[in-house]
């Protein structure tokens, strides 16, 4: 027959599955096509005689469809659906017999599909399976690898001393797994050494490679990492941009966050030397679609962007950017960071009306975002107040009932009770003293002491301005 794939899978089958293929081929959902089940069952007869490869197929056709003229179209579209058919039988038969490979590509769909719960229970059932299991190649530790990146890596995973443990063994499998392929490799080559009397130089087996982009990439982002050098922060924005279409998305987003989290940090020291690049780097990202995934950008980056463009008084380009990107935003509650993320460039705008009607006016779905709205809600106050002096009472009243707020509140942890608290002291401090000057330093000095305080730069500029 001369249709070298279809009768190589013909063969390829054991003879114990015919039966069962034939009852797969016959459901409704791989074949609607009664000429590809009558082509299975006259190409299972030739193969049973030994006649599958002699037979041509202008034979096959006559025998198939005896009152049609011939048509090699006709037949390579069943041969075509036929082979289909086949390789979802043996991918299916494979599954069958190879539970965990089944269980592994369950875990990537639920990953996919962001179904977590399902996706933290398959990779457990994995790792156990797993460890079930006495052997300990290469396969054990690439499958531990893979499912503890991507269990620590998915958004819905809480990063803290536990799941850095989990990060820490994946690094462990990962080494293991290079190191008993690498060897393989190495004992083959050594073998060839003696057949053929080849000899490999030492440095042939410490092979580098990093004239490729992403190790030679990623090794520096570990330097920025472990130094928050900003000359190596500038090596690796260069050679990041030079050869960003070399790298695949993993390695393109692991070295975009690092450059954006050096200046993070960097801003919470000098805001006025690092926002700006920040900035730039935000319109980059957005430019060349790095923010994006399927389309879709994460809330809290939409919300970061806006503040940002907003504290830099680029207020058209904020607007501009929620009219055009909120429809994008992928979290469920997308309205909570479009209202959020509106009010903060109306509190840049200074104007502060509008900012406390967006507020006031709307309820928030996730209760994190209350805090967020209390706080900023708080600051207009406070801005309204050096405005005008009869806005006092506002700002105090707000503050104290905020800290009730906080104190009734179970959801949250008392290092974020803390985070919040720290603000309303002193906010509340600079208030009541806002023509003390003495005083003014003295809460200035305070506030340099407390790493665990919300808007701490505002509340610095707040001091310093009356100062």
């Amino acid at each position: 027959m001369q249709n070298g794939k279809l009768t190589l899978l013909i063969h390829a089958l054991k003879t114990e599955e015919y039966k069962s293929f034939g009852s797969f081929l016959q459901s409704s959902f791989f074949t609607k096509s009664e000429g590809v089940i009558r082509l299975w069952d006259l190409l299972l007869k030739l193969k049973k005689q030994s006649k599958l490869d002699q037979t041509k197929k202008e034979i096959i056709f006559k025998i198939l469809f005896p009152k049609n003229k011939y048509s090699d179209v006709k037949l390579r579209n069943l041969f075509r659906k036929l082979t289909k058919v086949i390789e979802e039988f043996l991918i299916f038969r494979e599954h069958q017999n190879r539970p965990t490979d089944r269980e592994i590509l369950l875990n990537k769909i639920y990953r996919r599909r962001n179904v977590f719960s399902l996706f933290e229970k398959s990779g457990n059932k994995i790792s156990k399976e797993l460890e079930e299991h006495p052997e300990r190649g290469s396969h054990y530790f690439l499958e531990n690898y893979q499912w503890r990146k991507q269990h620590y890596f998915h958004p819905n995973t809480e990063k803290n001393s536990t799941s850095v443990l989990q990060l820490q063994d994946a690094f462990q499998h990962l080494h293991h797994f290079y190191s008993i392929e690498k060897l393989h490799i190495e004992v083959e080559l050594r073998n060839q050494e003696r057949i053929y009397a080849q000899q490999y130089d030492e440095n042939f087996f410490n092979t580098n490679i990093e004239r490729f982009a992403a190790p030679t990439l990623l090794k520096k982002v570990s330097e920025l990492i472990s130094t928050q050098d900003f000359e190596i922060y500038k090596e690796v924005k260069t050679l990041f941009y030079e050869r960003m279409d070399e790298l695949n998305e993993g390695d393109r987003n692991i070295s975009y966050t690092a450059l954006l989290n050096f200046l993070i940090t960097k801003s919470r020291i000098d805001p006025k030397i690092y926002n700006p690049e920040i900035f730039t780097l935000y319109k980059s990202g957005i430019e060349k679609e790095i923010l994006f995934s399927d389309n879709k950008i994460s809330g809290i980056t939409f919300s970061n962007i806006v503040t940002l463009a907003s504290q830099l008084s680029y207020f058209d380009w904020a607007d501009n950017f929620i009219k055009i990107y909120a429809d994008n935003i992928s979290d469920k509650n997308k309205s909570d960071f479009t209202t959020i993320a509106l009010s903060q460039l109306q509190f840049h705008q200074k104007k502060y009306t509008q900012t406390l009607a967006t507020l006031l006016n709307y309820n928030f779905e996730n209760y994190r975002f209350n805090y967020n709205a209390k706080i900023l809600t708080i600051k207009t106050y406070y801005e309204q107040f050096l405005a005008d002096v009869t806005y006092g009472e506002l700002v105090e009243s707000s503050i104290l009932s905020f800290e009730k707020y906080i104190q009734r509140d179970q959801r949250l942890s008392s290092n974020q009770k803390q985070h919040y608290r720290n603000f309303t002291f002193i906010l509340l401090n600079i208030y009541k003293n806002n023509k003390l000057d003495k005083k003014k330093k003295e809460s200035l000095k305070k506030i340099k002491t407390l790493d665990n305080v919300s808007n701490k730069i505002w509340l610095q500029e707040k001091i310093r301005g009356k100062a």
